[in-house]
């Protein structure tokens, strides 16, 4: 079973995500956004520490200059190509989560 570890040492179930997914999701950042070919895309699933956060948020990271990221308070599994495209293409210049629209 997979799980993320969470502080103290302890894991959490989660659905893993295809990898399809991921690379569809990948595409949806590289289609967004004017990249050179070797910039890297990163999505991480990560559990949120934030007080009031979700449990768990999504991080997508274009590594190239200047660095952006884009945090969502999901699951990655959860989250679809146009919800990352959107977000990207409204900011395109990083945002972070809002927790009260969750």
């Amino acid at each position: 079973m997979a799980g993320l570890v969470k502080p103290g040492g302890t894991t959490s179930p989660v659905r893993e995500t295809p990898r399809n997914h991921l690379e569809s999701l990948k595409n949806a950042v590289r289609n967004a956004l004017p990249l050179d070919a070797d910039a890297a895309v990163l999505i991480q699933q990560l559990t949120c520490s934030e007080p009031g956060g979700p449990p768990m948020e999504t991080v997508v990271a274009v590594l190239s200059t200047p660095r952006r990221t884009w945090k969502f308070a999901d699951a990655a599994v959860h989250l679809t190509a146009a919800d990352i495209h959107s977000t990207v293409v409204t900011h395109p210049e990083g945002h972070d989560h809002d927790h009260t629209n969750r």
